[in-house]
């Protein structure tokens, strides 16, 4: 059986924790465990857990950023909801996602606390012109 877990990123302190709960009374609040904090389930987003893991056994949630070892090109995990699937986003498509694949893949990051590596790190296509 799939194992489901979630940690959810707090827009507002720019936090990841998957340290939480939710309160009893309610489920319009939820609260860090720590006991310091609670906040609305606006201001959060969550982000579940794939079931799968990278080379190194790291957990794979949504929203994390994965790069096969010794490529420069980056992906990021996006569940369609299409496709009831996890998928390698490329930003040019999606790439169905099965743990033989990530073998020779890692988390490099997330796209909350460290989108730049996305960023220019794919290479574009490059347009020819006709001379």
């Amino acid at each position: 059986m799939r194992e489901i877990k979630f940690r959810v990123w707090d827009k507002e302190k720019k936090k990841l924790t998957d340290d939480f709960y939710f309160h009893e009374f309610t489920d319009v609040n939820c609260f860090f465990s720590e006991g310091c904090c609670a906040f609305s389930l606006d201001d959060v987003i969550f982000m579940q857990y794939t079931g799968l893991k990278d080379k190194n056994g790291k957990e794979i949630y949504e929203g994390d950023i994965i790069k096969k070892i010794g490529d420069i090109k980056t992906y990021s995990i996006v569940f369609d909801s299409v496709l009831a699937a996890y998928l390698m986003d490329d930003g040019t498509g999606g790439y169905g996602l099965n743990q033989m694949l990530l073998r020779d893949f890692e988390v490099i990051g997330n796209i909350y606390e460290s989108p730049e590596l996305l960023e220019f790190k794919n290479p574009q296509p490059t347009k020819k012109t006709n001379e």
